[in-house]
């Protein structure tokens, strides 16, 4: 008698946080450092790690540790500061970094420079108190790797309602934003809305709109 297949006890994503974010596979080591009250970058790197299935393993001489990903989420961190001190302190190889996760912090700015990060590839910022779009695109700007990112549930969404067209068209990397692909149409609307903005700033740059009847 053919066995019943067994029904999937996948929960729901919604109102669940974690469900849609990416899971990293057992073969990512990280270094855990979520849910330590974690005020700022400069001491940060003293603290011991959560230990978690693949936490990465401590170098013995040089005590840092042999990772690619940093979880830095659900902390009290209100800025960067530091930021390049503290991943190079961290870990053995500094430039290996791939996956950042700063989300549920009170991050106003990113008064940081991510330099040592040249292989980023996801940076999660969702859940902070981000408010200047411009100053988060600068920063991320140099990330020629950054494919997936997240904003939402930062105030510059009421701020910049058009902001996921702004970083399609500035960070051209980025294939996933807000854990949602970005299709070939969002980035040719946000193409086309670019291109519109700029040419209706020429046109009233030439010819003010007060020369203009309404």
């Amino acid at each position: 008698m053919p066995r019943k297949p067994i029904k999937s006890s996948s929960r729901k994503s919604g109102g669940n946080q974690q469900s849609r974010q990416i899971i990293p596979n057992e073969s990512t080591s990280i270094v855990d450092l979520s849910y330590r009250n974690i005020t700022d970058l400069k001491s940060a790197a003293q603290i011991k790690p959560r230990k978690c299935y693949n936490a990465a393993r401590q170098n013995k001489e040089s005590s840092k540790y042999e990772a690619k990903t940093i979880k830095l989420s659900n902390n009290l961190l209100t800025g960067l500061t530091g930021v390049e001190v503290f991943i190079q302190e961290i870990l053995a190889s500094p430039s290996n970094l791939t996956w950042l996760d700063l989300s549920f912090n009170q991050l106003q700015r990113l008064n940081g420079t991510l330099s040592p990060s040249a292989s980023l590839t996801i940076l999660y910022l969702h859940g902070n108190k981000l408010q200047s779009l411009s100053d988060i695109l600068n920063t991320l700007l140099p990330l020629q790797k950054l494919t997936h990112l997240t904003l939402s549930g930062n105030p510059l969404e009421a701020i910049n309602p058009q902001y996921k067209s702004k970083v399609i068209t500035t960070l051209q990397t980025v294939t996933h934003l807000d854990f949602a692909l970005v299709t070939k149409w969002e980035r040719q609307v946000a193409l086309d809305r670019k291109r519109c903005v700029t040419v209706a700033k020429q046109t009233l740059k030439r010819k003010p709109i007060k020369h203009y009847f309404i």
